[in-house]
């Protein structure tokens, strides 16, 4: 269909809006490509953890010896933390540091 000159043609609208709930998530459908999520989670561990001497053990080390180290300097500073306590208290911290640090990476690559 050939618009006449100096016109233009009505082009539909297409609003694309968030679904609401765990609706996006549809399970059938990540069952039906678990293989596909499997390999692509295992490669971005591999890329993530190849550079470091440990590899992927460093995933449980690290966490064990920043509440190793967090325990001794909080028992010599205030003798009251046990080991349980001071992992729990930092935690959230790598979720948190990561959050701020990555955005502040791409907005300076940018």
């Amino acid at each position: 269909m050939e618009a006449a000159p100096g016109t233009q043609l009505e082009q539909p609208i297409l609003r694309i809006r968030p679904s609401r709930g765990w609706t996006a998530l549809n399970l059938r459908e990540l069952w039906r490509y678990r293989e596909l999520v499997y390999f692509l989670t295992w490669r971005d561990i591999q890329v993530r953890y190849k550079q470091t001497a440990l590899g992927v053990a460093w995933i449980v080390l690290q966490p064990l010896l920043t509440t190793l180290v967090l325990t001794v300097t909080s028992l010599a500073t205030w003798r009251a933390c046990r080991p349980t306590t001071c992992h729990t208290r930092c935690s959230p911290w790598p979720a948190w540091s990561r959050g701020i640090f990555l955005p502040a990476l791409s907005a300076a690559a940018a």
